[in-house]
């Protein structure tokens, strides 16, 4: 099962336009230049409700805001928990883990798009759909495993196969309510083995006309255009030692390419994006020689070509800087775009504030919205 953060947004200021590659030189700076990151005037939190039924495990994989709700994939309970974003009031529970029609073993990722919420559904080639509220709608059997999903607009969905399968191709878009093919794209190279991990695998934004899909270990952002994809941002890692050539990109397997990046300050893939007309911001994995990986912050600015990048570590909870563990970016529901970071009670015991909360209760979650 996927350990890594798998994380979808929604791009909420994006263009309709073409838009041509571009390159930015990224800089690395220190934690302390965080408030050119973060807007740390309005950073807050919420304790979410942790009656019975909304208490949560551990293993939270990913986090969703839309419509000033937040919905959380429990991986360990099978089950997405949606409390409002706005006063941590549980709501309700949408699936459930089990073997019936209506249920899963373990989900693979879900996603929340116009009042219904998908969820790809573990080792059984299937895509439940439910209404927000947890009303089973419907479900339906893909031909193929896929690992990945991205809800579009008209009931359809992106399921990417992270080259895996023997569809022959990475990226298909589907209809949810009748598992009809509309668009396959990314077709495999016949001489590339398959592969668990490498390939587009993971969707990163998505606007009515944008969506944004990344490969471990390459510096480049594609997105989907038309039926195919395309270029859409590389950045160069100016304090960073190794560039992968297109060659190896295509040659190497994921084992080659870590063995590469072993002893270096690298990139090792991005994980969401989120922009508007003047500000990208790229939350990525890097790996450091000297502190192992790490999750970092890039802000690029459109219009000047200048690129930063901050590592997210070393939180406390009355300082600014997220904990580099189980931070999750949003985009829209509750304004603007920003991080969020789960601290559990034990991990606040020492810090006043929080000293009275049950040291068994859901999470605290921490909003930091970034400076677009």
């Amino acid at each position: 099962m996927r350990v890594a953060f798998a994380i979808i947004a929604l791009l909420f200021a994006a263009c309709n336009r073409t838009i041509p590659t571009k390159s930015y030189l990224v800089q690395q700076v220190t934690p302390t230049e965080i408030a050119d990151f973060i807007d740390t005037t309005n950073v807050r939190h919420i304790e979410l409700e942790s009656c019975d039924e909304a208490l949560m495990g551990n293993l939270i994989l990913k986090l969703k805001i839309e419509d000033n709700d937040i919905y959380f994939l429990d991986s360990g309970n099978a089950t997405i928990f949606r409390f409002d974003a706005n006063t941590g009031k549980f709501k309700n529970r949408i699936c459930h883990k089990g073997r019936g029609p209506q249920e899963v073993i373990l989900i693979e990722d879900f996603d929340v798009r116009d009042g219904r919420v998908y969820i790809l559904s573990m080792g059984d080639n299937r895509v439940l759909t439910f209404d927000i509220d947890g009303k089973f709608i419907t479900s339906i059997k893909t031909k193929y495993p896929f690992y990945s999903i991205l809800a579009d607009k008209d009931y359809k969905v992106w399921l990417s196969s992270k080259k895996c399968n023997k569809s022959g191709y990475e990226l298909h878009l589907i209809d949810a309510t009748t598992a009809q093919t509309i668009m396959q794209i990314g077709e495999f190279d016949p001489n590339m083995q398959m592969s668990l991990i490498d390939g587009f695998c993971t969707f990163k934004s998505s606007s009515s006309n944008n969506i944004i899909v990344t490969e471990p270990y390459d510096n480049t952002l594609y997105r989907i255009e038309n039926d195919t994809i395309t270029p859409y941002i590389t950045l160069k890692f100016e304090d960073f030692s190794t560039e992968l050539t297109a060659k190896q990109k295509k040659d190497l397997t994921y084992s080659e390419k870590s063995e590469l990046y072993s002893n270096a300050d690298q990139l090792k893939h991005y994980v969401d994006v989120v922009e508007n007309n003047n500000t990208i911001f790229v939350t990525a994995n890097c790996t450091f020689n000297k502190l192992g990986g790490r999750n970092c912050l890039i802000k690029i600015n459109k219009h000047s070509a200048e690129a930063k990048l901050i590592s997210l570590e070393n939180y406390q909870p009355n300082k600014y800087q997220p904990h580099y563990n189980r931070i999750f970016p949003y985009s829209g529901g509750i304004g603007s775009a920003g991080l969020v970071a789960l601290r559990y009670p034990n991990e606040l015991r020492h810090n006043p504030k929080f000293a009275n909360l049950d040291q068994y209760a859901n999470p605290i979650v921490f909003f930091y919205p970034l400076k677009l």
